[in-house]
């Protein structure tokens, strides 16, 4: 057992409330590691000074646009120069000799004599010399106009070989500030050689100063960006809370307009920098501005393969989001009953800000963090016996008396330079390091905060009434499990800073083309080491859900975790694709607005080395916001999924041991062998009668067929309205039912429907379906159910159902199976649940099974349509045959074949057998083979009660499962006949026929109409039947209208017949006609 696993590898009981320490080992490294980052920022705070980046320093060791402190008692060192913010160059010939100083204000004009540097001196108040200098003219205390010709000519010569002019060497050009730098502006007849020092000179600045320096610079922009990104992502989070039911629409189209818009911008970028470029001359790019346009390249040329597959994404899952809303709008739910958890991304963001800031900070000392290094530089003469500076300067640019020239020669002034400890570079690692892990420790903190107090919500029974969950989940964050998410977060880092080294040496291996081999070996372990982290990253965030739930150390809750996901693939596959897709879309549109704001407000700063690299530093940092605050849902949802898998193997639903998770319970089970999933990979076609079907009513190209058919639904509004006005306890139901939506709910739920929108037809076809209420006044419950309506069409269109062929008969007869139903002595019957739901349309003929739903009488209506063959139309039978026949091919060998397809009539099973042994065989062959194709065979009934007996051993799910009696219980219905499974016993059930003949109409129509309710296809009651057909024909004969009188001696015979019907109930014969025959004979 490792000692950072925690104290045992024995996993506690569920839902223990006597948690105990975790993981103190990896706690306490934690903590040892936090102690040496001190040591490390004090370090680099003492020694660093950021603002040397930001402004420049002169060559005595001050840092302009400052008050400097005295290096030692150096010369020049010390100075105030808090209103002298630019850095001026003495020789701009030679700039890495020349002296710097630090000035108010850079020469803005050509300056080509010593008359017009002074009048420059005097009316800008901008000193251009060297501190000690009075003016051109006059020389330094250090060396005095000498009267000697021969000598002064000695000392012009020894400053032009060494570079250290006291004032600036003529010409003096006009500049510009560039990075708090003089830089030249580009004139036409100035000499190559000096501009190409100057950008030489900018060139050479080393890279990571510079990225450095332009961070510091731009620090208030990317708080304002971050404050952007919080933003953004706050509205993420609000239309998720708002709109659960289609958030997963919204952010798509955000998303993809969202990245569009950055790619443009990038594009438009590039192209503009590429245009600059082009138009400067090649003696006066700097390097800086090169890079930045192949910078913009490589991120405009990403950012449009990003885009694409996004795009392409999208285009694939849209039809498949809706497999999802259930979780989403649980997760609403969940934050909703805590809407004080919604705080945590907040707490995160303090907690990352604090901590970012100081690691930013640390990090821009640490480029600082140099030694001063002195360079004595003497007179001219190389006389050894230096003198004290005069004690009548005071770094003030007061003119100083000519001193003797015995004093002179003894002169000299010390340059200062700052150089980098080699033992520095280690802290830069040591400091990335600190980044990784700590910021991981931040969010596995949000993570195990968020966990358990979802795992709170889920297990309570009054989930509306929790005494403060966050809080007390907080409380086991600080108290018990600090040392899990440590070592988590350790997990992480642990192949993540391997990661980032491998990527550095495959940029540096790039300039030597011999070390081929060795890059692309590198780059193959850097991708392992990527999908490792992702793999441990999404095991760390599961882990953290059990321990927040059972208070167990990491290593036992992650393999915990670990055999749940893996018993659950297909349901984690599924959350994962769809589900945190979503979200990973919603994270990508924070970061595409983020940065499309960033490069303009970026793009034309002056002062900026790299811009490109704040930018994708600010998109980088607003992709994270999103993440900290958008992972709220991600979590709960992965949570909610944890707890449901346990409620699902604690509980079996009964009502000694409920399910928490109501609907989310059946969702997940949603995916097991009784699952409503297309039979087979092959989609079916509707077979359409014409090519020429238009929607109802006709569309057009700007989408107004949708708002026409919004208009339209009003129309049979009135007549339900009043129809539910008239029986309020209905409309209560049905306003019930609409809010509930349980039906539709679980529809899109299972796939079954999905949402759709009405500018999506892909050519202009399709058909949207009426629906309406059914009332059942006969039934206890489910009074009220949708219909959909394939037979509705407008003037001169046809409608959905005359679209359509029938198809190929493909069922069996029916006298045929009704007479094998009587052969054998033990008959047995049972239904598909679901059937016709379980045959996958294809995606064009989707949009013929188009319907308008709402959430409630007061929202809009929007669009679904169905993704499974629809019950009704015409061609379902057909459809339905085809695919059970299709699968049914795969079982040729197997026993029960034969039976299927003579002894299957669309999705009722009719068989039987000789003896139980081989019925009961039959039973299990016929479930399994259902099974494999994500079928149930339900409701099963037969004549012998052992058959039935060991149906309820096999838990096989039989049509009576209580014990209610059985002459409450309603017929069993055989194709039409009735069966008395009890008796085994088959007769007509006359109660349809009955009602009917209570209305008393005594005509052609109404008799014809009784004809037709009369379903006998063996022939039970045929002599009674055939005194009804003589007496039609006899109507027919005399030419008696449909709905005239009845000839006295014709109605007589009518009325008799309809006496007698009666007495039909009396009909029962044996259901196996080769059994005993004692029955009592009817004689008609």
């Amino acid at each position: 057992m490792s000692p950072c696993c925690g104290q045992t590898e024995e996993p506690v009981s569920k839902h223990n409330n006597s948690r105990s320490c975790t993981d103190v080992f990896c706690l306490s490294i934690f903590g040892i590691f936090w102690g040496l980052l001190i040591f490390v920022a004090a370090f680099a705070i003492v020694i660093g000074n950021p603002t040397r980046l930001a402004y420049g320093q002169d060559s005595f060791g001050n840092t302009c646009g400052m008050k400097n402190e005295e290096l030692g008692n150096m010369t020049f060192s010390g100075m105030d120069m808090t209103d002298r913010p630019y850095l001026f160059f003495l020789n701009m010939s030679n700039l890495y000799h020349s002296l710097k100083i630090c000035v108010k204000k850079c020469p803005d004009r050509n300056l080509w004599t010593e008359n017009e540097i002074e009048d420059f001196e005097s009316t800008s108040g901008s000193h251009l010399c060297r501190y000690d200098i009075a003016n051109f003219k006059g020389r330094s205390a250090l060396y005095p106009v000498v009267k000697n010709e021969t000598v002064d000519k000695y000392f012009l010569r020894v400053e032009e070989n060494n570079g250290h002019y006291a004032c600036p060497k003529l010409p003096v050009l006009a500049t510009k500030s560039l990075f708090k730098r003089c830089v030249p502006l580009p004139i036409a007849n100035f000499a190559g050689d000096i501009i190409y020092s100057v950008y030489a000179y900018l060139n050479s600045f080393d890279t990571i100063q510079q990225v450095v320096s332009d961070i510091y610079a731009v620090r208030i922009e990317m708080l304002f960006m971050v404050a952007v990104a919080i933003l953004v992502s706050i509205i993420m989070v609000v239309l998720i809370h708002k709109l659960a039911s289609f958030v997963s629409w919204i952010i798509m189209v955000i998303a993809s307009i969202a990245c569009i818009a950055g790619t443009c911008v990038l594009w438009w970028t590039y192209v503009d920098i590429k245009w600059q470029l082009d138009s400067t001359p090649f003696n006066q790019l700097l390097s800086e501005s090169v890079q930045n346009e192949q910078t913009f390249l490589v991120y405009s040329i990403l950012a449009t393969i990003f885009t694409v597959i996004l795009l392409l994404i999208v285009l694939v899952l849209r039809k498949r989001v809706n497999i999802v809303v259930l979780l989403f709008v649980e997760a609403a739910e969940c934050i909703k009953s805590m809407p004080f958890i919604l705080l945590q991304p907040v707490f995160t963001f303090i907690a990352l800000a604090c901590f970012i800031t100081f690691w930013i900070f640390v990090l821009v000392a640490l480029a600082t963090a140099y030694y001063p290094t002195k360079n004595r530089i003497e007179n001219p003469l190389q006389l050894t016996s230096p003198a004290p500076f005069p004690e009548n300067f005071t770094g003030t640019f007061a003119p100083v008396p000519v001193l003797e020239e015995e004093q002179v020669l003894n002169k000299a002034f010390t340059l200062v330079s700052f150089t980098e400890s080699s033992w520095v570079q280690y802290m830069w690692w040591y400091h990335l390091i600190a980044l990784v892990w700590t910021s991981e420790f931040i969010l596995g903190c949000q993570q195990m905060v968020i966990a358990g107090s979802v795992a709170t919500w889920y297990f309570s029974k009054d989930r509306n009434n929790l005494p403060r969950p966050v809080l007390k989940s907080i409380a086991n964050l600080i108290v018990y499990h600090m040392g899990s998410v440590a070592l988590g977060a350790f997990l992480i880092t642990l192949f993540k800073i391997p990661r980032i080294i491998l990527t550095y040496m495959i940029s540096f291996m790039k300039k030597h083309q011999e070390w081929k081999c060795i890059a692309w070996c590198l780059k193959c372990c850097v991708c392992c080491l990527w999908c490792m982290e992702k793999c441990i990253r999404y095991l760390n965030h599961n882990a953290y859900t059990i321990v927040a739930i059972q208070g167990i150390g990491f290593c036992t809750a992650a393999r915990e975790a670990f055999d749940i996901l893996a018993s659950n693939a297909l349901q984690v596959a599924m959350i994962n694709s769809v589900g945190d897709f979503i979200l990973f879309l919603g994270k990508c549109s924070v970061a595409a607005i983020t940065a499309f704001f960033s490069v303009l407000l970026l793009k034309n700063d002056p002062e900026l080395h790299f811009y490109a690299i704040p930018v994708i530093l600010i998109t980088i940092i607003a992709y994270f916001i999103a993440h900290c605050i958008l992972s709220i849902y991600e979590m709960v949802i992965d949570t909610l999924f944890l707890c449901c898998c346990e409620d699902i193997l604690r509980n079996d639903g009964s009502k000694e041991k409920p399910f928490f998770g109501g609907k989310l319970v059946r969702y997940i089970k949603g995916y097991d062998g009784h699952s409503l999933q297309p039979l087979n990979k092959d989609a079916q076609r509707i077979p359409l009668r014409t090519t020429q079907i238009e929607l109802l009513p006709s569309p057009n190209r700007n989408g107004e067929e949708c708002d026409h058919q919004r208009q339209q639904l009003p129309q049979r509004g009135p007549v339900a309205t009043f129809t539910l006005r008239k029986k309020p306890h209905l409309t209560s139901s049905w306003l019930s039912f609409l809010r509930s939506s349980d039906v539709i709910d679980d529809y899109i739920v299972e796939g079954i429907v999905e949402r759709t929108s009405c500018d999506s037809l892909s050519n202009s076809q399709g058909f949207y379906l009426p629906h309406h209420a059914v009332i059942r006044i006969d039934k206890t419950t489910s009074r009220l159910r949708i219909v959909f309506d394939g037979s509705a069409r407008e003037d001169g269109q046809l409608s959905l159902k005359q679209s359509l062929y029938t198809g190929p008969n493909l069922h069996p007869n029916i006298l045929e199976l009704l007479l094998r139903f009587r052969e054998y002595p033990i008959a047995f019957t049972a239904d598909v649940k679901s059937a016709f739901l379980q045959s996958e349309l294809d995606l064009p003929d989707r949009e013929f099974t188009r319907f308008f739903w709402t959430d409630d009488l007061n929202s809009d209506p929007y669009v679904l349509n169905f993704t499974r063959v629809l019950f009704g139309l015409r061609p379902s039978p057909y459809l339905l045959a085809a695919t059970l026949k299709h699968h049914f091919k795969k079982y040729k060998e197997q026993y029960p074949f034969e039976l299927l397809n003579s002894s299957l009539y669309v999705d009722d099973l009719i068989g039987g057998q000789n003896d139980v042994p081989n019925a009961l065989r039959t039973t299990s062959e016929c479930l399994q083979i259902f099974s494999d194709a994500g079928m149930l065979l339900r409701r099963w009934r037969t004549y012998s009660r052992h058959l039935n007996m060991l149906w309820q051993q096999e838990g096989v799910e039989t049509e009576f499962s209580d014990t209610s009696a059985v002459d409450l219980r309603p017929p069993i219905k055989v194709l039409g006949l009735a069966w008395d499974s009890e008796r085994d016993l088959i007769y007509f059930d006359l109660k349809d026929l009955l009602k009917f003949l209570s209305r008393k109409i005594e005509s052609k129509r109404f008799i014809l109409g009784v004809v037709g309710r009369i379903f006998d296809p063996i022939g039970i009651l045929g002599p009674f039947v055939i005194k009804l057909k003589c007496l039609l024909q006899e109507l027919w004969t005399l030419g008696v209208d449909w709905d005239s009188e009845l000839p006295p001696k014709l109605l007589h015979k009518w009325q008799m017949w309809s006496s007698e019907a009666e007495n039909l109930t009396e009909i029962k014969i044996p259901r196996y006609y080769i059994g005993e025959l004692d029955k009592k004979i009817i004689d008609f």
